[in-house]
């Protein structure tokens, strides 16, 4: 119940609501789960108060709850589109002492963030570590990749994810393909279609 009262607040951005229900929970001593520290981590992060966040996750840890990579990849989708490098490589330093490693949807949340920033040589450098790691990318994290890259008109990354997907044969979904149709046509570049 309170996991998800603090989820539609956090959606709301319902600030003073969100407090009024902690104070709530620990009234009735009611302490969070793990999905419910998930779920604040987040939604402080994407309300800039990482302050915040990094205190759930103290307390998360000084319950004995240990963060997964899950938690982490949540919050650098939330910050990263706006977050300074030093803050990303913060929280990055977190994982690597938690003794967690990056997968796939860490360099999706990434990528999109420097894409959001306009820092598109950096995306690219990223790309490139990403495919020398040897990850088993989901397709689905290459449609969120393509879409930020697409988005961003930036061409060399989408080209180099294109040639990622071919040398691990991934299948393009519908949604892949539908991206690629629609920016090859888009400009004009009728011989990638």
């Amino acid at each position: 119940y309170y996991t998800d009262c603090l989820r539609q607040l956090f959606r709301r951005q319902a600030m003073g609501e969100i407090d009024a229900l902690l104070a709530e929970m620990q009234a009735k001593q009611v302490l969070p789960d793990e999905e419910a520290y998930a779920v604040l981590i987040e939604g402080w992060a994407r309300q800039d108060r990482l302050d915040r966040a990094e205190a759930c996750l103290a307390e998360m840890q000084a319950r004995g709850m240990r963060p997964t990579i899950a938690l982490y990849n949540r919050l650098l989708q939330a910050i990263s589109p706006v977050a300074a490098p030093e803050t990303l490589q913060h929280w990055l330093q977190r994982m690597h002492e938690a003794g967690l490693l990056f997968n796939a949807y860490t360099y999706a949340a990434l990528l999109q963030g420097l894409v959001g920033q306009g820092k598109y040589a950096e995306s690219l450098a990223l790309l490139q570590r990403m495919a020398a790691s040897g990850l088993s990318v989901p397709v689905e994290v290459y449609g969120r990749m393509l879409s930020a890259c697409i988005e961003a008109d930036l061409r060399p990354a989408i080209g180099l994810i294109r040639e990622q997907m071919a040398q691990t044969e991934t299948t393009f979904s519908p949604i892949i393909f539908n991206l690629l149709l629609g920016y090859y046509l888009r400009h004009g570049d009728y011989a990638q279609v």
